[in-house]
């Protein structure tokens, strides 16, 4: 694949061939899913270092980093099972989801229906793979703030995403209300 700048974001929008950073990237993800689950397994182990509950480890990712985090959720061990996931605008095709588990943990998902590259599609495939296998699952899904709304946008809805995160990881027990 042909870099034209220092933006991949951009970069991919307007990619000749998309196919080309899909087949560029296939390779890589298995690396990515096992750093993710390497990660949770390192915290878990060094939780009483890092002054923090075994059992209140998540991952949270963004974009490709969604991937990671959703991915972690499927064919985990004791010490790499993430405590709840929360993958967000993320890029999670049929293909990389595994079996759900009877402790397969809890996700908050969020995405907008505007994402250039079609990530609702993901969300809510994942959002019924959790409901179906009777998981607690959260989906918000905006009508604007497109692919890469990070923290959000008071121009639209996503600009209060965040703190429907921290009232889901309250309500789940996997954070204090202090």
């Amino acid at each position: 694949v042909h870099i034209e700048s220092d933006n991949p974001f951009d970069d991919m929008i307007n990619a000749k061939d998309p196919k080309a950073w899909d087949d560029e990237a296939i390779p890589i993800i298995p690396f990515a899913i096992a750093d993710g689950r390497a990660a949770i397994a390192y915290v878990r182990t060094h939780a009483a270092k890092y002054k923090i509950a075994p059992d209140r480890i998540g991952m949270m990712g963004f974009s490709a980093g969604g991937m990671i985090a959703a991915a972690s959720a499927f064919n985990y061990t004791s010490a790499n099972r993430p405590n709840f996931i929360a993958p967000i605008y993320a890029d999670m095709p049929e293909s990389i989801q595994g079996d759900m588990l009877k402790d397969t943990p809890p996700a908050f998902i969020a995405c907008t229906q505007d994402d250039e590259f079609g990530f609702a599609a993901h969300a809510i495939s994942l959002y019924n793979k959790w409901y179906a296998a009777k998981r607690p699952v959260e989906l918000h899904l905006f009508t604007r703030g497109g692919h890469g709304f990070g923290i959000g946008s008071p121009d639209n809805t996503t600009h209060n995403w965040i703190d429907r995160l921290i009232d889901w990881l309250i309500v789940q027990g996997l954070v204090n209300k202090n």
